[in-house]
């Protein structure tokens, strides 16, 4: 299954993480510098957006424009949780998915891989979202006041989108799926004030992406409040914004874009 396969992905790249922190540690035991101490952290997320996406996918020459899942099929928002692992504040794996469906009777013809499914018949939209990150941290400045710092990661991404509805040409029942797929190194930079502070209030914000020409962009951000309880337990409240526009390169044009923009709340734990 792809969301197996996704997970076990997600753990050999945290396996590969430990392996490297571990080797450097050995390596430093060599060295005249003190050995510095190992942190874990872990952070669960929540995050309540409103969707977006509308794809275009052409077979033999025969497609429509655009196809909305939210306004086109019925498609309605849904929650999710996010995962980020960091190692030593300067290593963070991050995943989320997520399973749409909607149905609706269509007020319009639309064509979806080759078929055409008719106005006045009823169909219904399949969106299978799988997105994880590993990403670098690499300091900029730090004061008691603020800490900033350039990103540097790579992002993996998933959408499986199928249309089922009947064939306007042969009147049969009809499924037609799209992957969409990639790997994208991204650059983007993180701010937060009092970073060192054990209790208390702070400001955060972080962007990440990368404009793809012709090919579209993505981005990821986020900007919100975190509250430091005590040295090991925090939480956060942010809004964020997801967008990932991508055209294949392929002659029929398909594309898809991706949107997701809404409050994100998060409980961190430090080991």
């Amino acid at each position: 299954m792809k969301r197996a396969g996704l997970r076990v992905a997600a753990l050999i790249i945290a396996v590969i993480v430990a392996m490297g922190g571990t080797a450097l540690a050995a390596e430093r035991k060599t060295g005249a510098a003190p050995e510095k101490k190992k942190e874990l952290a872990l952070e669960i997320g929540y995050f309540k957006p409103s969707l977006e996406f509308n794809a275009h996918y052409v077979v033999n020459g025969l497609g429509t424009g655009d196809v909305s899942f939210k306004n086109d099929l019925g498609m309605g928002n849904k929650n999710a949780p996010e995962y980020r692992l960091w190692l030593n504040d300067c290593l963070r794996l991050s995943y989320t998915e997520w399973d749409f469906k909607g149905s609706k009777t269509l007020t319009q013809d639309i064509t979806w891989g080759g078929v055409t499914y008719p106005a006045g018949s009823s169909a219904a939209g399949d969106l299978d979202v799988y997105y994880s990150r590993l990403t670098w941290l690499r300091p900029i400045t730090r004061s008691h006041a603020v800490a900033t710092d350039w990103l540097i990661d790579v992002k993996v991404f998933s959408f499986d989108a199928s249309i089922t509805g009947r064939d306007a040409g042969t009147g049969n029942t009809m499924t037609k799926r799209k992957h969409f797929r990639g790997v994208i190194p991204t650059i983007g930079f993180r701010m937060e004030t009092n970073p060192g502070a054990r209790t208390g209030l702070g400001l955060f914000s972080e962007i990440s992406g990368l404009p793809l020409g012709k090919y579209g962009y993505f981005y990821d951000a986020e900007a919100g409040i975190k509250y430091q309880a005590n040295e090991q337990f925090s939480i956060k409240a942010a809004y964020r914004i997801f967008d990932l526009n991508l055209k294949e390169k392929n002659a029929d044009g398909d594309k898809a874009q991706f949107k997701q923009s809404g409050p994100y709340f998060e409980i961190a734990y430090k080991f």
